[in-house]
This record gives structure tokens, C-alpha cells and sequence, in this order.
């Protein structure tokens, strides 16, 4: 039985609390965002972030917030005890300036200071196999080579 942000666990015949970890996940509104936590929702606090409206959070907080506002990313972070940031515009060709520099730099950016501010415990921050698609398609990628990104969204 789940109430609020604690967990009542039986055993042996004795409850036992169990505190959930309050977790931010931004892009919540995104493929892998709402896969994660359709996947994990019953294990933790969720407190869910995107720009886009979030459907199916259940009783767990959603939020509407531009992460690439300072203000806006102190919000999200204030009181958790881990962020997973997915937030990011994934499309490759995506332009730099007009479509990457807020949601993918300014946003990733203000999300680790506001975490470090809050005194989040950790950041779990999602890569792409874009960070690598630069490497000719013969070679095989390895986990200590250097990134390689093939577009711009890559590099972000």
C-alpha cells in the first residue's frame, strides 16, 4: 500500500515505513520520459517536468516548466533526491540557435546547478547514440572512446 511519499511494507507479520525517494524526471512528457516511468512509478516520489503537457501521471506532480529558465529549473529541483534529466529536443536536424540552445544546453546546464543548489544527492543524465554517430559506420564504438557526435544534436 502507497500513501503519499511513503511505503508500508509487511513483513513477518510487521510494517515497516519505508520513505520513496523523490525523484525529478524532465522529459517526462517524452517517449523514454513516459516509458521510465510507466515503468517505475510505484517505486518513487515522482515530481514529472516538461514543456509539454504530461498525460497519465496519476496522483504524482506535474509540472509545466522551461528548464532553460534558471528560475524555472530551482523549481523543478527544490526537494529531491535524485534527478533524471531526458529533457532534450532530439531531432538531428534540428537548428543550433533556434531550436537546440534552450532545451538542449541552457536547460541541461541549469538543471545540474539547480540540482547541485537544491542538494540532490545525484544526476542521471541520458546520452544518444548520437554523441557517436560520427564514427564510420565499419568501426565498432567502444565505451572509452572518445564522443564523436555526426550533428548537432550529438554534440549536446
Amino acid at each position: 500500500m502507497q500513501v503519499e511519499s511513503v511505503q508500508f511494507l509487511i513483513v513477518g507479520g510487521i510494517y515497516l515505513v519505508e520513505h520513496l525517494k523523490r525523484v525529478l524526471l524532465t522529459g517526462a512528457a517524452g517517449h523514454i520520459g513516459t516509458a521510465y516511468f510507466k515503468h517505475a512509478a510505484e517505486r518513487y516520489s515522482f515530481r514529472l517536468v516538461d514543456v509539454r503537457p504530461i498525460s497519465n501521471h496519476g496522483d504524482q506532480e506535474a509540472l509545466l516548466l522551461d528548464l532553460a529558465e534558471p528560475a524555472a529549473a530551482a523549481i523543478a529541483c527544490e526537494g529531491m533526491d535524485t534527478v533524471i534529466h531526458l529533457a532534450a529536443d532530439p531531432r538531428t536536424t534540428a537548428e543550433f540557435y533556434q531550436d537546440l540552445l534552450g532545451p538542449n544546453f541552457k536547460a541541461t546546464y541549469n538543471i545540474f546547478r539547480a540540482a547541485r543548489d537544491a542538494g540532490c544527492k545525484r544526476v542521471i543524465f541520458a546520452s544518444s547514440i548520437n554523441a557517436v554517430f560520427g564514427y564510420s559506420p565499419e568501426r565498432q564504438v567502444r565505451a572509452t572512446d572518445a564522443p564523436c557526435p555526426g550533428n548537432v544534436y550529438g554534440v549536446s
